[in-house]
């Protein structure tokens, strides 16, 4: 439970940047589906393909949801670093 609860924590720091179905998609993938790794990732194609600019506390808290499910060095992770604004 401790890996949704982180997953759905790092999905709700960008629920400002997704619309109203994007959201809805990634958080069914983690909550209903149990697909965290895919529900996060889908949060990151959106965010790139929206060049949405998210903090560097947005990135850490993605990075530990990947971290507690075991992928600490996911390949999406990069791409979402690229969104922090500097």
């Amino acid at each position: 439970m401790e890996v949704i609860e982180t997953c759905n924590k790092a999905l709700a720091s960008v629920k400002d940047c997704l619309s109203i179905s994007q959201h809805k998609e990634c958080y069914d993938l983690i909550n209903k589906h149990n697909e965290c790794v895919l529900g996060l990732e889908f949060a990151i194609d959106f965010l790139t393909e929206d060049e949405a600019v998210v903090s560097n506390q947005v990135f850490e808290l993605f990075h530990l949801a990947f971290t507690k499910i075991g992928q600490p060095n996911n390949d999406r992770l990069p791409d979402l670093q690229g969104q922090v604004k500097q």
